[in-house]
């Protein structure tokens, strides 16, 4: 994560650094990239990058945190509009309300392909934190189900959560890797597939 030199910097210099780091993942795998190139768009030196942040990674790994922020304070304001459907529809919607979210950003999209491509290893570590957050995000839904009677209170809700968002993972791996016009279809179909499963294993009916 970034140092406290980062955040110190005048807004308009910590946008060209974030800027030129968006440009260059987002049109390139990790290890394509290079710390020359982003301190020269940046127009920064390369002894105040190491300033900002330790190295390479711990960029990359702020940028995909940064993404995973912003993308659930967008979902979270989704979800408040939904406050009187039910969970599962809820659910339904906040996916579809993914395709909004990568249309509206697309250096993030760029950047969350790039990822997905890169090996399963370096995946793994930058994308576990997302991935509790995203279950956490997950089980409060769930709770909120069991209180408004819709999900089973018998259910194991960690667990539950816990493989959504591992599919999730899957999902996100199909989305990122086609494009948006050529894959939508077959996206919404599993989401549909998945909430019809859910509902069956969760649902009190």
């Amino acid at each position: 994560m970034p140092k406290d030199t980062f955040y110190n910097l005048d807004n308009e210099k910590r946008s060209r650094v974030l800027n030129a780091a968006l440009e260059e993942f987002g049109s390139r795998s990790f290890h394509q990239v290079t710390v020359s190139k982003i301190v020269e768009k940046a127009d920064i030196s390369k002894g105040s990058f190491y300033q900002y942040f330790e190295s390479k990674k711990d960029l990359y790994r702020f940028l995909i945190k940064m993404s995973q922020e912003k993308k659930l304070v967008f979902m979270k304001g989704v979800l408040k509009e939904m406050e009187d459907e039910d969970v599962f529809y809820q659910l339904r919607r906040l996916y579809r309300a993914g395709f909004r979210f990568a249309e509206k950003n697309p250096r993030l999209l760029a950047i969350g392909q790039n990822l997905m491509k890169e090996d399963e290893e370096l995946r793994r570590e930058l994308l576990d934190q997302s991935v509790s957050s995203g279950e956490d995000f997950i089980e409060e839904m769930l709770e909120q189900g069991v209180e408004d009677g819709e999900i089973d209170p018998e259910a194991n809700l960690s667990v539950a959560a816990s493989m959504i968002a591992q599919y999730n993972l899957n999902l996100a791996d199909l989305f990122l890797r086609t494009p948006i016009e050529e894959g939508a279809e077959e996206f919404l179909n599993k989401i549909d597939d998945m909430i019809y499963l859910l509902k069956e294993g969760l649902g009190t009916d």
